[in-house]
């Protein structure tokens, strides 16, 4: 059997999301996936590969630039291929959103759908403020958040769905 190849690209603001992708695509590559995880702000191309996740961050409702250049780039040159996606923020910790997990997924999905593509799967996860990587103002703003916050991200969850969600990229 031909080694499945899945392209894992992604959108960050400080960080947390790379080190989600970076989890996801260990975790496909223990199910034998030959993958590459590629930033969105760098990929040329998603021709080529059998599977795409494409992952986001979001601040204040907003996607970063290399998920909605992801986004393009997958519309534009991997049309048909499976894809699915996940998003990372403390929306979904928000208890005073009614529907969180349905407003999370959306941040992406809006994009997706205007740019054409149909995402299998669409999975939210907690995400982690990392202060450490802001700048300049940013810093002190995100430092605040992070001592607010702490890290959310659930591990085990984000591997349990990369494991799920493997089988429905490969047609």
């Amino acid at each position: 059997m031909t080694q499945k190849k899945v392209l894992v690209t992604y959108g960050s603001w400080l960080g947390s999301t790379r080190e989600v992708a970076e989890r996801i695509g260990e975790v496909l590559r223990r199910q034998g996936a030959q993958v590459d995880v590629i930033d969105g702000r760098t990929l040329k191309s998603a021709a080529g590969y059998d599977g795409i996740l494409i992952g986001t961050a979001v601040r204040a409702g907003m996607l970063p630039g290399g998920a909605r250049r992801a986004v393009r780039k997958v519309a534009a040159t991997a049309q048909g291929t499976p894809a699915a996606g996940f998003v990372v923020c403390l929306a979904i910790t928000d208890e005073k959103i009614e529907d969180r997990e349905i407003t999370s997924r959306a941040y992406l999905t809006k994009h997706t759908e205007k740019a054409g593509l149909k995402l299998v799967d669409v999975q939210p996860f907690a995400g982690a403020v990392l202060a450490q990587n802001a700048r300049g103002f940013m810093k002190m703003v995100t430092k605040s958040m992070a001592e607010q916050t702490g890290d959310k991200r659930d591990w085990s969850a984000i591997e349990s769905w990369a494991q799920a969600v493997f089988p429905k990229l490969l047609p």
